[in-house]
């Protein structure tokens, strides 16, 4: 007999926080494994209660002024985070 499945670990989002949502999907013609399960980024709107959250897309573009609201449970969600700047400048090469 298997042992039994662990629950997921609850990653606690705040209202206000920019997200990305895992959405796995399977598209004709496309190999799975190289395509990306993270949409968005989105930002969570209200919490319904400890673990369901309503997001909504981030930028509002043409396709996606039409989009509504998802509702997702927070284990469905990662927090978006800022891109590090380089630590280092690359130096520019004189020309002479």
């Amino acid at each position: 007999m298997p042992p039994p499945v662990a629950a997921g670990t609850f990653n606690p989002v705040q209202e206000g926080q920019e997200v990305w949502s895992y959405a796995r999907r399977r598209r004709v013609g496309r190999n799975p494994k190289l395509e990306c399960p993270w949409e968005g980024p989105y930002r969570v709107e209200r919490a319904i209660n400890d673990v369901v959250m309503e997001i909504r897309p981030l930028f509002e573009t043409v396709s996606r002024r039409r989009a509504r609201n998802k509702i997702v449970h927070a284990n469905r969600l990662a927090p978006r985070r800022a891109i590090p700047a380089l630590s280092r400048q690359i130096p520019r090469q004189q020309q002479s």
